[in-house]
């Protein structure tokens, strides 16, 4: 798996800091391949009180994600996506393994509690 979010946030290769970063590539995570919009990332991301500039906010957060895992999230004019196949990340690729009825390998991929790094966030 490249991105794990079955337990704390993991992805291969990259060490990542910073509560609000890990947060947003958890969300990303929960659609890989597919758009979130960056009024749908600021809505989950600063659920009670959005910042000042909610827009550069992102912009800043997403630059700093990116210095911290390279070429993981792509930009689309609506927003952001996380540029790998669904199946590098575990929660989908247990879907496909409970799916075709693998239930113990689906379960092994857990690691604690899921979206852990996402916790208190809308």
């Amino acid at each position: 798996m490249r991105v794990g979010i079955l337990g704390p946030l993991r992805v291969a290769g990259s060490e990542l800091g910073g509560a609000r970063v890990r947060a947003l590539l958890v969300r990303l995570a929960l659609d890989p391949g597919r758009v979130v919009t960056a009024g749908r990332l600021i809505d989950d991301l600063w659920p009670d009180e959005p910042p000042a500039h909610p827009a550069a906010a992102l912009q800043s957060l997403v630059s700093r994600a990116r210095r911290q895992a390279p070429g993981l999230i792509a930009s689309h004019p609506a927003g952001y996506l996380l540029d790998v196949p669904p199946g590098e990340v575990d929660a989908q690729a247990l879907e496909r393994l409970v799916r075709e009825g693998d239930v113990r390998a689906a379960l092994a991929l857990w690691r604690g509690p899921a979206l852990a790094d996402a916790a208190g966030r809308g």
